[in-house]
Protein backbone atom coordinates (compact mmCIF):
# COMPACT_ATOMS: atom_id res chain seq x y z
CA UNK A 1 0.00 0.00 0.00
CA UNK A 2 1.60 3.43 -0.84
CA UNK A 3 1.12 6.42 1.02
CA UNK A 4 -0.98 9.28 -1.41
CA UNK A 5 1.69 11.86 -0.71
CA UNK A 6 3.03 12.15 -4.29
CA UNK A 7 1.12 14.60 -5.20
CA UNK A 8 2.78 18.30 -5.08
CA UNK A 9 2.19 20.81 -7.42
CA UNK A 10 5.59 22.59 -9.22
CA UNK A 11 7.20 24.68 -6.41
CA UNK A 12 9.18 28.06 -6.50
CA UNK A 13 12.93 26.90 -5.89
CA UNK A 14 12.49 23.40 -7.12
CA UNK A 15 16.34 22.09 -7.39
CA UNK A 16 17.83 19.41 -9.91
CA UNK A 17 18.50 15.71 -8.81
CA UNK A 18 21.07 14.97 -7.34
CA UNK A 19 21.87 18.68 -5.80
CA UNK A 20 20.62 20.87 -2.77
CA UNK A 21 17.75 18.97 -0.42
CA UNK A 22 14.75 16.44 -0.53
CA UNK A 23 11.49 16.59 0.89
CA UNK A 24 10.85 12.92 1.87
CA UNK A 25 7.52 10.85 3.19
CA UNK A 26 8.08 7.84 4.81
CA UNK A 27 6.48 5.00 3.31
CA UNK A 28 3.61 2.97 4.68
CA UNK A 29 4.62 -0.44 6.72
CA UNK A 30 0.88 -1.92 8.06
CA UNK A 31 -2.03 -1.22 7.49
CA UNK A 32 -4.03 2.35 8.57
CA UNK A 33 -5.61 2.88 11.82
CA UNK A 34 -8.38 5.48 11.85
CA UNK A 35 -7.95 4.62 15.78
CA UNK A 36 -4.38 5.97 16.45
CA UNK A 37 -3.89 8.95 17.86
CA UNK A 38 -0.49 9.46 18.89
CA UNK A 39 2.03 7.79 16.74
CA UNK A 40 0.95 6.21 14.00
CA UNK A 41 2.49 2.39 13.71
CA UNK A 42 1.99 2.07 9.88
CA UNK A 43 4.08 4.96 9.20
CA UNK A 44 7.27 3.61 8.69
CA UNK A 45 9.43 6.43 10.00
CA UNK A 46 12.51 3.99 10.94
CA UNK A 47 12.79 2.68 7.20
CA UNK A 48 15.63 3.86 5.55
CA UNK A 49 15.73 6.68 3.95
CA UNK A 50 16.34 4.76 0.49
CA UNK A 51 12.58 3.44 0.67
CA UNK A 52 11.36 6.75 1.35
CA UNK A 53 8.82 8.48 -1.11
CA UNK A 54 10.86 11.80 -2.87
CA UNK A 55 8.19 14.57 -2.65
CA UNK A 56 10.00 17.65 -4.05
CA UNK A 57 13.85 18.55 -4.25
CA UNK A 58 14.68 22.32 -3.20
CA UNK A 59 17.87 24.56 -3.70
CA UNK A 60 18.34 25.18 0.45
CA UNK A 61 16.81 23.54 3.39
CA UNK A 62 15.05 26.66 4.27
CA UNK A 63 13.51 26.25 0.78
CA UNK A 64 12.58 22.55 1.77
CA UNK A 65 11.19 23.32 5.26
CA UNK A 66 9.36 25.90 3.66
CA UNK A 67 7.83 23.33 1.04
CA UNK A 68 7.19 21.20 4.18
CA UNK A 69 5.21 23.55 5.98
CA UNK A 70 2.78 25.20 3.14
CA UNK A 71 2.07 21.53 2.23
CA UNK A 72 1.06 20.65 5.72
CA UNK A 73 -0.78 23.59 5.92
CA UNK A 74 -2.52 22.75 2.66
CA UNK A 75 -3.39 19.24 4.21
CA UNK A 76 -4.86 20.63 7.15
CA UNK A 77 -7.52 22.37 5.40
CA UNK A 78 -8.67 19.93 3.15
CA UNK A 79 -8.65 17.63 6.11
CA UNK A 80 -10.34 19.98 8.15
CA UNK A 81 -12.98 20.27 4.73
CA UNK A 82 -13.34 16.40 4.83
CA UNK A 83 -14.07 16.69 7.95
CA UNK A 84 -17.16 18.56 7.83
CA UNK A 85 -18.45 17.32 4.94
CA UNK A 86 -17.41 13.94 4.58
CA UNK A 87 -20.23 10.98 4.90
CA UNK A 88 -17.80 8.64 7.11
CA UNK A 89 -20.73 6.32 7.12
CA UNK A 90 -20.36 5.70 3.32
CA UNK A 91 -17.27 4.06 2.05
CA UNK A 92 -16.44 6.58 -0.60
CA UNK A 93 -16.65 9.35 2.31
CA UNK A 94 -14.86 6.94 4.54
CA UNK A 95 -12.01 6.70 2.24
CA UNK A 96 -11.91 9.98 1.22
CA UNK A 97 -11.55 10.77 5.57
CA UNK A 98 -9.24 8.39 5.68
CA UNK A 99 -6.80 9.63 2.64
CA UNK A 100 -6.89 13.10 3.79
CA UNK A 101 -5.93 12.25 7.28
CA UNK A 102 -2.90 9.82 6.15
CA UNK A 103 -2.06 13.04 3.63
CA UNK A 104 -2.23 14.98 6.45
CA UNK A 105 -0.30 12.72 9.23
CA UNK A 106 2.10 11.65 6.66
CA UNK A 107 3.54 14.86 5.86
CA UNK A 108 3.71 15.80 9.36
CA UNK A 109 6.58 12.99 9.63
CA UNK A 110 7.74 14.09 6.52
CA UNK A 111 11.68 15.25 6.62
CA UNK A 112 14.09 17.15 4.62
CA UNK A 113 17.21 15.60 3.93
CA UNK A 114 20.57 16.91 2.20
CA UNK A 115 20.68 14.87 -1.36
CA UNK A 116 24.33 13.93 -0.73
CA UNK A 117 22.76 12.24 2.45
CA UNK A 118 24.75 8.36 2.49
CA UNK A 119 21.64 7.15 4.03
CA UNK A 120 19.87 7.83 0.85
CA UNK A 121 22.26 4.97 -1.19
Amino acid sequence: MVLILGVIAAWPGLALAGSGWYLLAAPQVGPYDEREETYPSWLGTNAPLSSWQHLGAYDSAQACEAAKREQGRIALDVFKGVQAKADRATEYGAKWYANSRMYMIGLTYSRCVASDDPRLK
